[in-house]
C-alpha cells in the first residue's frame, strides 16, 4: 500500500502535536455562537488544526464548538455555540489542541 503523507498547502507536516490549554469561555447568549482565544506556545500560522475538544469534562447541553482556528502566532480561537434559549456560563476547562507542524 502507498505511504501517505499529511500535508499543508503542499508542505509536508513535520510532526503531529497535541497541547493541553486552559480556556475559559465567554458567556454566550440564547442562540449565538462566541469565540474564545487560547495561547498555545509554539503554534505557528502555517500549521494545521486538525483537532480541538474539551478534554474530560462534557460541555453543558446546548453548547459545543462550531468551528476553531488558527488565529496568530501562539493563538488559537475556538468558537463555541449556544443552542438553548437561555444563556449559558460555561466553566474554564482544559481544551486539547492537536496541530501538524511543518516544516
Amino acid at each position: 500500500m502507498p505511504s501517505k503523507q499529511l500535508t499543508n498547502g503542499g508542505r509536508v507536516a513535520s510532526q503531529l502535536v497535541a497541547y493541553t490549554v486552559s480556556v475559559d469561555a465567554a458567556d454566550t447568549t440564547a442562540n449565538t455562537s462566541v469565540v474564545s482565544t487560547a495561547t498555545v506556545p509554539g503554534l505557528k500560522t502555517t500549521d494545521t488544526l486538525v483537532s480541538v475538544y474539551k478534554s474530560g469534562a462534557a460541555f453543558t447541553a446546548g453548547l459545543g464548538i462550531v468551528n476553531a482556528r488558527i488565529s496568530a502566532a501562539n493563538t488559537v480561537s475556538i468558537e463555541l455555540m449556544n443552542t438553548t434559549a437561555g444563556a449559558i456560563n460555561e466553566t474554564a476547562a482544559n481544551y486539547t489542541i492537536v496541530v501538524a507542524h511543518t516544516g
